[in-house]
């Protein structure tokens, strides 16, 4: 066989080779995504209305830092929340006009574990652990007001999905419930339980 033969039957059987080599596998892997991430909350939590009428669906705002090792089977959260109503010209039993405000602050840490991480642009999350939450009522009319505040530890749950809106941007939604709260407002004990839902803006690095 002459020489520029055995080159094409060289050079066909190259071609050959890989065009029967799986696309994927000629394919660069994915990059690993970033351990941590910064989320921002945006939405509103409703407590019991027996407790805390007129306010007690009140918008809310908070920031989550999460870490989830890529060898760990679970993360680690911590996030910090607030929220708060007002109602103006709220008639109380006597007849007269008052304005309420009801405000919370909470502190969270917990555990989290969050699927398909590395496949794929939607991420469904499951979280959960302990809290803290200061609850403050006020009512003010006629010249007088009065306000009381109390804190409680309690246990939280939280699960939403996320969705990749680039390299390092997510957008999620996320729904929380806190419960086994108990605060006492002028002399009354009360629940700070809610339940939560919120727009979530992420970001990784």
């Amino acid at each position: 066989m002459r020489t520029p033969d055995v080159l094409l039957a060289v050079s066909l059987g190259a071609l050959a080779s890989c065009a029967a080599a799986p696309i994927a596998a000629q394919r660069p892997p994915r990059e690993p995504l970033p351990s941590s991430k910064i989320d921002f909350y945006l939405g509103g939590r409703s407590f019991d209305h027996d407790d805390w009428h007129p306010v007690e669906d009140q918008g809310m705002i908070g920031i989550e830092f999460v870490h989830e090792g890529r060898d760990s089977p679970v993360g680690f959260e911590m996030a910090v929340f607030a929220s708060e109503d007002d109602e103006h010209g709220f008639t109380i039993p006597n007849g007269n006009p008052v304005e309420a405000r009801g405000r919370t602050e909470e502190f969270s840490m917990g555990l989290r574990k969050t699927f398909a991480l590395e496949e794929g642009p939607v991420h469904p999350f499951v979280g959960g652990g302990l809290s803290g939450i200061h609850a403050e009522q006020r009512i003010k009319g006629s010249g007088v007001s009065a306000s009381d505040e109390d804190g409680s530890p309690g246990l939280y749950l939280h699960t939403g999905i996320d969705f990749d809106m680039g390299p390092n941007f997510l957008l999620g939604f996320d729904l929380r419930f806190l419960t086994l709260t108990d605060v006492h407002l002028f002399g009354v004990s009360e629940s700070a339980d809610y339940v939560q839902f919120a727009i979530v803006f992420g970001l990784r690095f």
